[in-house]
Parts: C-alpha cells; sequence; structure tokens
C-alpha cells in the first residue's frame, strides 16, 4: 500500500482540527472534530497533549493561572506533577523581592536574592500546588522571571475599632502573602478601642480596649466588643508576617482619635474632663495635650513599647481629622505658642508636634508616616504619607513631590474597602456604609501612577488598601469585603498597570482561584447581595453581657 502523500496526510490532518477562540479570548484553540478515528493513533495522542496543554491556559498569555500576573513565563516542553523544591540557590541580582523559578518533571528550582525573594516565590508556589490539584494530568514545564513594580504593597486592618483574635489575622494575613501583598498596617488605637499594651498603662486595658454596647436609637453604631493584644502576641504575629515577606506597620493616631485615650487618661489631654469611649463613628474634636508632662512620658513609652515589638522601619503617627479647638483654647497650648511667636497658627504647632514624634522615632531608626491633606502645611520632607481624601488624587501625585516627600496611594473610592463591592436595595442594612460601591473593575482599572512614567513619579513608593472597620466586626466581614478586590488591585500593585490582562482575561483567571481560595482560606469569593454575611450575626447576646459586664467594672475602677 504504502505511505500516503505527504501533502495530502497534512491536509488530512488539519481537516480533522477544527479553531475556536474562547468568548472574549485572544488566543486559538485547536480541538478534534467528531471525525478523530481517522487520526493514526500517534497522532491522536500528539492532539490530545496539546489540547490538555490548552485545558490549562487561561484566554491570556500562559498556563499558570498565577494573581498576580508573573513579568514573565516561558513554557518548555513536556509536563510536571511534582512540585517539590529541588534546589534554591541565592543569587545577586533579582531585587529584594525578586525570584526566579523553573518547573522540571522532577520538580522545582528557585534563585532569589533575599529571603522577601524566597517568600514570593513561595507564594507563586503555593498557588501551582493548588492548581496542580486541579489538574491530575501535570502542569506544562516552564520557567517564571518576577519581581514587583511598586515596593509597598499595603493592607490596613483596623483593629483599633474591632478587636480581631489572632486567629483571624493570621489567615487573613496568609491571604496576603498569597497574592503578594507585602505590609500589614495594624491600626492600633481608635476613638472607639486602643489594643496597643504599653506597660504601666493598665486603663488602656480595662477602660480603653472596653466598648459597650451603643445606646439605643444612636445613630452610626458599633457593636460592642472589647480586647487588648499581649506584648506577646504581636511579636509572634510579626514573625510569622516576617517569615512570608510581610512587614506589619503600627499605627497609633496622634493627636486626635483619642477618646479610648482621653477616657482611660483625661489627664493626658487639653480637657481633662474624662470622657466616654466612643460607641459610634465619626471624627472626635477631644485633642492630647503635648505641652504636659505626663503626655511627653506617655508618648515615650508608647514609642518604647513599639520599638520593642515592630521591627519595621515605619510608624503610622495618624495626624488626620483633628480639629484644633482644643490647642487654641488650651492654656499650655497658647504658652508654647507665644513662646515661639506662633500666636494663633495651630497648624505650625502640629508641624512642632509631628516633627518632634518624627525625631523620637530617629532615635530608634524609624521613620514616621501620616495621613496626608492636601490643604494643610505640616508636612516635612522626607515624610512618607498617605493620600486618602476625595479629590486629592492625582493632585497630590505632583504637591508631594513638590515638598519632598514619599507619597503612598490610598484614595478613598478605590481602595476603602470598608464600601459595599456591589449594589445594595436602599433599605437593606448590608448597604452600609453608604455611599457608592467600589466595584472589582473600579479596583482593577485604577492606575496609582495615573498614567504618569514610573521615572517621573519615584516617589510614589505603593499602594495601601483599606478596610476601616464600623462595618466589619469578624473575620468574616473582613475577608468578604477585602476579596476579591484585593486581587483586582494586586494587578497594578505587582506588576505593570499598562501590562496586566485585561480585565475579561483576570476575571476568568480569577474563576479558577475560586474554589481553591475556599479551600486554602475557609471563605467563598462568591459576592451576591444575598451572601453577604449580617454584621449583627457576629455576636453572640452572652458576649454582649460579658463586654457590658466588664465595662461597668472598669468605669467602678476609672478614678482609682
Amino acid at each position: 500500500m504504502g505511505l500516503r502523500p505527504r501533502q495530502k496526510l497534512k491536509t488530512h490532518h488539519e481537516s480533522a482540527l477544527r479553531r475556536v477562540t474562547p468568548e472574549g479570548g485572544k488566543r486559538n484553540i485547536l480541538i478534534l472534530n467528531n471525525n478523530q478515528h481517522h487520526i493514526p493513533h500517534y497522532m491522536k495522542a500528539l492532539l490530545l497533549a496539546a489540547a490538555f496543554l490548552s485545558s490549562l491556559c487561561w484566554a491570556g498569555t500562559n498556563p499558570y493561572n498565577i494573581i498576580p500576573e508573573p513579568v514573565k513565563v516561558t513554557t518548555a516542553s513536556g509536563t510536571t506533577k511534582n512540585l517539590k523544591i529541588l534546589n534554591e540557590q541565592k543569587v545577586s541580582g533579582l531585587g529584594n523581592e525578586g525570584y526566579s523559578m523553573k518547573l522540571t518533571p522532577g520538580g522545582v528550582e528557585l534563585r532569589y536574592t533575599t529571603p522577601n525573594g524566597k517568600a514570593m516565590a513561595m507564594a507563586t508556589l503555593f498557588q501551582l500546588q493548588d492548581q496542580l490539584a486541579d489538574s491530575p494530568e501535570g502542569l506544562p514545564c516552564g520557567s517564571i522571571q518576577d519581581a514587583p513594580d511598586f515596593g509597598w504593597r499595603g493592607m490596613m486592618v483596623d483593629v483599633g475599632r474591632y478587636h480581631y483574635p489572632m486567629k483571624e489575622l493570621y489567615n487573613f494575613v496568609d491571604a496576603m502573602h498569597y497574592y503578594k501583598y507585602n505590609v500589614l498596617h495594624l491600626h492600633l488605637t481608635e476613638d472607639q478601642g486602643w489594643r496597643l499594651p504599653v506597660p504601666g498603662y493598665d486603663k488602656l486595658r480595662t477602660i480603653g480596649s472596653v466598648r459597650p454596647s451603643a445606646p439605643e436609637g444612636q445613630n452610626n453604631s458599633l457593636l460592642a466588643n472589647e480586647g487588648m493584644y499581649s506584648k506577646k502576641e504581636l511579636q509572634d504575629l510579626v514573625a510569622y508576617c516576617k517569615a512570608r515577606g510581610i512587614q506589619v506597620l503600627p499605627e497609633v493616631e496622634m493627636p486626635g482619635h483619642n477618646m479610648a485615650l482621653a477616657a482611660s487618661y483625661p489627664e493626658f489631654c487639653c480637657n481633662t474632663k474624662r470622657a466616654q469611649l466612643w460607641t459610634h463613628g465619626g471624627v472626635s474634636s477631644k485633642l492630647i495635650c503635648p505641652q504636659k508632662a505626663g503626655t511627653k512620658k506617655f508618648l515615650k513609652d508608647t514609642y518604647d513599647t513599639l520599638q520593642q515589638i515592630f521591627s519595621f522601619g515605619y510608624v503610622h503617627i495618624g495626624g488626620d481629622e483633628c480639629p484644633m479647638g482644643d490647642w487654641k483654647k488650651c492654656a499650655d497650648c497658647q504658652a508654647a505658642r507665644a513662646k515661639k511667636g506662633q500666636g494663633d497658627d495651630v497648624e505650625a504647632q502640629m508641624s512642632d508636634f509631628t516633627k518632634s514624634l518624627g525625631a523620637m522615632l530617629a532615635k530608634n531608626k524609624k521613620k514616621p508616616i501620616l495621613w496626608y491633606d492636601i490643604n494643610k502645611s505640616y508636612y516635612h520632607k522626607g515624610e512618607t504619607v498617605m493620600s486618602w481624601l476625595p479629590g486629592e488624587f492625582p493632585r497630590c501625585i505632583d504637591k508631594t513631590k513638590e515638598q519632598g516627600i514619599d507619597l503612598i496611594v490610598t484614595p478613598q473610592y478605590k481602595y476603602y474597602l470598608a464600601r459595599t463591592q456591589m449594589k445594595f436595595p436602599a433599605d437593606d442594612v448590608r448597604a452600609r456604609p453608604g455611599g457608592g460601591p467600589i466595584l472589582l473593575k473600579d479596583c482593577y482599572n485604577f492606575d496609582p501612577r495615573n498614567g504618569r512614567d514610573k521615572n517621573d513619579v519615584k516617589h510614589i513608593k505603593g499602594i495601601n488598601l483599606c478596610m476601616w472597620a464600623e462595618w466589619i466586626p469578624s473575620g468574616e466581614l473582613l475577608m468578604y469585603m477585602t476579596y476579591p478586590r484585593a486581587m483586582a488591585v494586586s494587578e497594578s500593585a505587582w506588576g505593570s498597570h499598562k501590562e496586566r490582562p485585561s480585565l475579561e482575561d483576570f476575571e476568568k483567571k480569577m474563576e479558577t482561584h475560586k474554589k481553591r481560595f475556599q479551600k486554602r482560606f475557609g471563605y467563598t469569593l462568591e459576592r451576591t447581595v444575598e451572601n453577604k454575611p449580617y454584621r449583627e450575626s457576629s455576636i453572640t447576646q452572652e458576649e454582649i453581657d460579658r463586654i457590658n459586664a466588664n465595662y461597668k467594672k472598669g468605669q467602678q475602677d476609672a478614678g482609682k
């Protein structure tokens, strides 16, 4: 019989294939037609292997379903079912968080320059392991070269308003690591609670960390809550984060947002009348008095405590939303201004205060971070700020550059993930807080550099997501509100905004993560109006009664 003519064989097998493009996809996939029984067995095997490799790919550019998208992926022949690390090596030139990874039939080879680089490589490896669990045929062999665009990829957790148990924070950190975030910002103090243990100031625990039930009918109320972290708990959390390439940024708000402190130690304030820890949201007017000896000692003791717990080179000192009425009326503050010839210029006094905090931090080789208000004048060259106010972005990019201060982009209507992620019926209590939702596409399409060239805005350190907790009283709600939007932000925080996948491609990739996310972290990524947890279901009546009893006991001891 002899062989068929070469051209005829080629034509025959081309006719056995049809070419389709996945809906919204960019890549053609070859699949078999119904007459595949005419294809020789050796060709069937090749075509089925090709179809399998295609099935591993999301409708994008590589077969690895990694979020955020690696900088460079190269596939090779063969597949691997083994993702154990064969060897790892420290090499120069890959940067603080860069790494390279080679997937071979026998396992994985890693290269990195720093422990942070290894931590980011492990995040990728965890995602590949989860993908392999869904792909019994194995994953394509290949290599990954990766490094972040921004060095700061932060998430703020508002433990001041709600004391989250440590096990929930650890789970949150694991998810951060999985998606390559590298700064856990702990908002430790607020009007509604104080969570930092400062030795010698026990009323912060018995009074400042215990919030009772709100009065009936009060607007914008928070649920009852109590708790203070121990020094060891925080130290252990810092160590856990460090092993995953994550720094912990502590925040102690000064001079405002301090009703919890004022309830515990009113003598540290300009107005020494004892305050009540707030059970509602808003902006308080009570300020600490930086002129008093007792306040100065307390600040030193607080910063010494931070130094003993947190190894990161930055401390967030707050500095926002502090109405200056108390400082204007305070005799001690007036005398301090008069001595410097400042008259009624309380912003100059605020500048002196934040500068003094910076000097205190500098003794421990740390730098301050402040919340930014583009209309204020009390920032200093060399500081770092987080811009959050509506309308500031993108004006804050040029303004901070002029001032010689570094910028972390934190826009309220893009990165404040306490806002809902879908539209709710107006009468649904789960629609709170009010205002428009921040959709997944809003997060994904936002460019932290506003289209500017990277070299033109080198002072932009990165981004910070904020989960303000007035309406997020549990780990379940914290994860629900953070994800999947944090996954969308990671694509522009780790990789280039211009070169990120299309939104449609990202959403397809995200679909592959839903099952894996639930299995690994215990929470669903499905987001509907119906499945958002109710805030009030996060606490039992028994817990409320215990907290209220502890609050009453603390108040009885307040004057002692």
